[in-house]
């Protein structure tokens, strides 16, 4: 059975759904009066959910990941996951997430604070995650993270890598930081993001689609597109396979969707080793359910 690594943050959201009835605008100034018909309370932050959702498919993973100290016992007691490297590192980790009207309307309000420097411990955590996975997932937006993990990869041990193009490690990945972000995507096996990371990505790197990339380990390329489905491409442009998007019996929350289908993806794809139609045909089933519940965390039971 894989054992998979996850290297991204671990939050607390705090979900508000506003009554459907609500004229509320996040993009207006001022303030507004709006009615809270329910609240939520659960884990999130990528690389916590993802780890959450392989778990919950069967897999063993060992998250790598900064927490405030009030993380949740759920981790601690979910028996695939090992918590031995949830490192209590930031002063604070909650965000609050409101859903609108209906569930493509979602804005959040972030709260986070990283420690500005290397904990001593850091390195030693990355060398411990690299020897015991075999596939290693990252979302995350601090460079000198990437760039520490990037650097112990090629001198220890090299799992399958797995980097989520997320719209924050993008944008942390501009200017000065642009070649963490060429590392990254030339040591990775898989790429997955949504199309408009993908439109993003390209336009940083100066590229006019994935195919112009060189030399690179990707096998493959995968992009969602919501409930437009999405497409697996490789290096030579050539498009493996497309998929239909799921529905599901009411859209309810679609924060953590596009993380149920990563998790998923992987699951059947290296968990598994399912065909790449099989693993989206799972992978978008898995976030339609995420999209029909209350909670930013994949639920199975």
């Amino acid at each position: 059975m894989t054992t998979f690594g996850t290297i991204g943050i671990a939050t607390i959201d705090t979900l508000l759904y506003v009554k459907g009835n609500s004229d509320y605008d996040y993009r207006a100034q001022g303030d507004q009066i709006v009615e809270i018909e329910q609240r939520e309370f659960c884990l999130g932050g990528k690389g916590l959910l993802v780890a959450q959702g392989l778990a919950k498919l069967g897999h063993a993973v060992i998250p790598l990941c900064f927490s405030g100290k009030d993380l949740p016992d759920a981790v601690i007691e979910e028996p695939k996951i090992d918590p031995s490297l949830i490192l209590c590192q930031m002063r604070d980790h909650h965000r609050t997430w409101i859903t609108i009207k209906d569930v493509a309307d979602t804005v959040t309000f972030v709260q986070l604070a990283d420690q500005p420097f290397m904990p001593p411990e850091w390195l030693g955590s990355v060398d411990s995650l690299l020897s015991r996975v075999d596939a290693l997932y990252i979302s995350y937006d601090q460079p000198w993270i990437l760039q520490s993990v990037l650097s112990r990869i090629t001198m220890l041990h090299r799992p399958a890598l797995v980097v989520n193009l997320c719209a924050p490690l993008l944008l942390a990945c501009q200017g000065d930081h642009q070649q963490t972000l060429e590392a990254l995507i030339d040591q990775a096996a898989f790429l997955l993001m949504n199309a408009e990371e993908s439109s993003l990505a390209l336009d940083i790197l100066g590229l006019g689609s994935w195919s112009e990339l060189d030399g690179t380990n990707l096998k493959e390329v995968v992009i969602t597109m919501g409930d437009r489905g999405g497409f697996v491409t490789n290096l030579d442009g050539t498009v493996l396979h497309s998929y239909q998007a799921a529905t599901c019996s009411k859209a309810v929350c679609a924060v953590g969707a596009g993380d149920a289908f990563n998790s998923a993806y992987l699951s059947a794809r290296l968990g598994k080793s399912l065909t790449i139609s099989e693993s989206c045909e799972f992978a978008a089933a898995t976030a339609a359910l995420k999209v029909s519940q209350r909670t930013s965390v994949l639920q199975l039971d």
